[in-house]
């Protein structure tokens, strides 16, 4: 057929189909109109149907979006509320920031004895709180023998005077528990270091001293260092007497104290308000039946009553070489064993001997002598309790007391091995 007889039956053919669809068409319009229950029919079949041709693919992808959603939903409003709960937790620490900054509000109440005017000075407790975060309200004194004092010592059970009560948020006074005690509604300070006041008036801590001396041992040790010693410990020496041995007054102190060296002292009972003493005293001396604190451990040398002899007289020997010109030079052992600031033992001989000396071989055979210079010390440096407890450690006593230093290299110089009979340079070795 020609190309052109071709399009002609093509286009009625097209046509054809178009009118069927019309009244296909109008048809179902036609229907529809009259029969509802039919449209609907169909439309859910249209719905099926395409459900039925949608993709598996977008139907997985539309439920991970669902569950996504609802995930995020959940973590929003758990963002949420971990949010508002922190902002509030920050709110709270900075009011409890502010309150913190904020001083405290106390009031300061102090009990004194005017009477006593050495006294604790309790002023220096009160310069150290306020220089803490508090604001002061109000400040008062309450003598002691007042109305208040009294008061005041009985509701708070107060002991020693000078006191202190401070008054305010207890909870926000945590700095004071070092040193004040909680009771009640109030912060109690009522450790006053001696001197103090009793609640009677009475004022304690003040101590006398006695010393008993032996005028006639000018050779004798001093009590006056240890005196010295305890007013730098801030103990306080009221009054100081001195009585000599052969004074009726001192013959009769060294009876009613059974005091058997001297010079010793003798302290009040008031030693005893210093924690310091009662603690010290057991190594030192002992209490009396009067409450008097009786030193018995006297530094040497002393007078001993009982034999009226001086003890702690030390004899000294120097154990020389003078073939060896390089050895150290043995003199040095004085200013160790004699320094008032060491071991501070009185030497009343001293004697150098070579050991080409007759004296000298015989020391070397008796004692056993292996190295020199060296020193031997007589049994009288046992009074010397400092030096005896460090001679164990540079040196050896022997049966009849003497005290032998043999561990040479310690004094960092050179000396003779006589076992090896060779010279020995100590710095080079250590």
């Amino acid at each position: 057929e020609s190309q052109h007889g071709k399009e002609e039956k093509h286009h009625e053919h097209v046509h054809h189909h178009t009118e069927e669809h019309e009244d296909g068409v109008r048809l179902h319009s036609v229907r529809s109109s009259h029969n509802p229950e039919e449209h609907k029919t169909t439309e859910v079949h249209h719905k099926e149907h395409e459900t039925r041709h949608k993709p598996e693919g977008n139907a997985n992808l539309w439920n991970v979006i669902i569950i996504l959603g609802i995930i995020v939903g959940i973590v929003l409003i758990i963002n949420l509320f971990v949010t508002s709960k922190s902002i509030n937790k920050l709110s709270e620490k900075i009011t409890e920031a502010k309150d913190s900054a904020k001083p405290v509000d106390i009031t300061l109440l102090v009990i004194k004895d005017d009477k006593c005017t050495d006294c604790f000075d309790i002023s220096q407790i009160i310069e150290a709180i306020k220089k803490e975060n508090v604001n002061i309200k109000s400040e008062e004194t309450a003598i002691l023998g007042s109305e208040n004092a009294k008061e005041l010592i009985e509701k708070y059970s107060i002991t020693r005077i000078p006191a202190m009560i401070v008054k305010g948020d207890t909870s926000k006074l945590e700095f004071l528990k070092s040193a004040f005690v909680l009771k009640d509604d109030a912060f109690i300070f009522n450790n006053a270091i001696p001197p103090y006041s009793d609640k009677d008036g009475n004022i304690k801590g003040r101590i006398a001293v006695t010393k008993i001396i032996d005028s006639s041992c000018k050779i004798c040790s001093s009590v006056e260092p240890l005196i010295a010693q305890l007013k730098q410990n801030s103990i306080a020496i009221a009054t100081e007497k001195e009585y000599d041995i052969s004074s009726t007054d001192g013959k009769a102190l060294l009876n009613k104290y059974s005091i058997k060296k001297v010079p010793t002292i003798i302290l009040s009972s008031d030693a005893g308000e210093y924690e310091i003493i009662k603690n010290a005293w057991p190594q030192i001396g002992v209490i009396a039946a009067d409450g008097s604190y009786v030193m018995g451990s006297v530094s040497p040398p002393y007078r001993d009553i009982a034999s009226n002899d001086i003890m702690g007289l030390v004899e000294m020997t120097y154990l020389t070489d003078k073939a060896c010109v390089k050895c150290y030079n043995v003199s040095e052992h004085r200013t160790i064993i004699a320094n008032p600031r060491g071991f501070n033992v009185y030497l009343s001989n001293e004697t150098y001997v070579d050991i080409s000396e007759p004296a000298g071989k015989e020391i070397i055979t008796q004692y056993n002598i292996t190295q020199v210079p060296t020193i031997l010390i007589s049994k009288e440096a046992s009074y010397y309790q400092g030096l005896i407890s460090a001679w164990a450690q540079v040196g050896s006593v022997e049966k009849d007391g003497t005290l032998v230093f043999r561990q040479v290299a310690v004094m960092q110089g050179t000396y003779k091995d006589l076992v090896k009979n060779e010279i020995v340079n100590a710095t080079i070795q250590n």
